[in-house]
């Protein structure tokens, strides 16, 4: 073998280890990606604070420069924007996945992504510019949790009418003027 041959070898040696090192590195980040979103997903709150967070999350994992979040509403098929990082104006309603879809391929350089297609319908919109596409890796994260954002959105929903409920029942309790008295079943 000659010194260049064996120079090439290298080469190419070197350039295999990064191949594999470029792609383990690739894998980590997603996994750390994954993990970083159920941890939002755990961490509860309101349907916009969480769609706030996984927006923020989502965005930066698509790589994009912007994104928006649309969540259907509980009985019907329209969608309301319940968070939005672009600057321009976003509309607050979309009447169901098919219009948002649309309107987000009007849009320079926005791809959109449905999260959910089953209640609750979610739609992902997120903006690239022109030098640097959309990272395809961060979209196939996004894509598979929709399972566990739907949860978490369905979570956040039942949270928010149990605190709804809970202060409508407070309210009446302290500004009852008769005597309340509770019960059991076996009175």
């Amino acid at each position: 073998m000659t010194a260049a041959d064996l120079r090439a070898r290298i080469a190419t040696l070197e350039r295999e280890s990064r191949r594999a090192f470029d792609e383990a590195q690739r894998e980590a980040d997603a996994l750390f990606a994954q993990y970083q979103l159920s941890q939002l997903i755990a961490s509860g709150g309101s349907p916009a604070e969480l769609g706030t967070a996984v927006l923020v999350e989502l965005t930066r994992l698509a790589g994009a420069t912007e994104g928006a979040l649309w969540l259907g509403v509980p009985d019907g098929p329209e969608l309301r924007l319940i968070a939005a990082s672009r600057p321009i104006t976003i509309p607050t309603r979309q009447a169901d996945l098919v219009t948002g879809r649309a309107w987000c391929a009007e849009q320079a350089h926005c791809t959109g992504v449905v999260l959910s297609d089953e209640p609750p319908v979610m739609l992902l919109a997120v903006w690239s510019t022109p030098d640097a596409p959309l990272d395809e890796d961060g979209l196939r994260i996004a894509q598979l949790a929709r399972h566990e954002l739907a949860v978490a959105f369905q979570g956040a929903r039942l949270r928010e009418a149990l605190d709804r409920e809970r202060s409508e029942l407070s309210e009446i309790v302290e500004g009852a003027t008769d005597l309340i008295i509770q019960v059991d079943a076996d009175l």
